[in-house]
């Protein structure tokens, strides 16, 4: 009858959309502390490839077409760090981890605009740019406040 045809076509959607459903109900965090992080996932980049500006009070990163530089920057608590739209293409700066500090949209980091950030706390602080990577990959980076 077509009812059991109907059925028998919709089993494979059926099946599919549960298996995709339990696969990403589990972030495979537990629900422990970390679980909720953004962070969390990042790859690990070595000490060696961090610039060390401490002790600077303010310190420039230039956003180039597709890459941040220096994409990686040790800095004293209460850096300004000033984004420099050096590039070709408009720009943003987006936080892995909304919470870290107020994103600096693409309307506002055109070619030739600067944005400027205080990082006052201790802690590691990536970013990327939405237009031109991932949080993990492409125009990223990371300033890590030490002091």
């Amino acid at each position: 009858s077509s009812t059991m045809r109907t059925r028998a076509r919709l089993l494979p959607v059926v099946l599919l959309v549960a298996l995709l459903a339990a696969a990403c109900g589990d972030d495979g965090g537990g629900g422990g502390e970390g679980a909720n992080d953004p962070t969390a996932n990042l790859p690990e980049v070595a000490d060696s490839e961090f610039v060390d500006m401490t002790g600077k009070g303010e310190i420039t990163i230039e956003a180039k077409d597709n890459k941040f530089e220096p994409q990686f920057v040790t800095v004293s608590p209460g850096t300004k760090v000033t984004f420099d739209n050096k590039g070709r293409n408009p720009h943003n700066v987006i936080p892995v981890d909304k919470e870290q500090f107020e994103a600096v949209p693409t309307d506002e980091f055109q070619a030739g605009d600067v944005a400027t950030i205080a990082f006052d706390d201790v802690g590691i602080y990536p970013y990327y740019c939405s237009l031109h990577g991932t949080p993990s990959a492409g125009m990223d980076g990371r300033i890590r406040v030490e002091g």
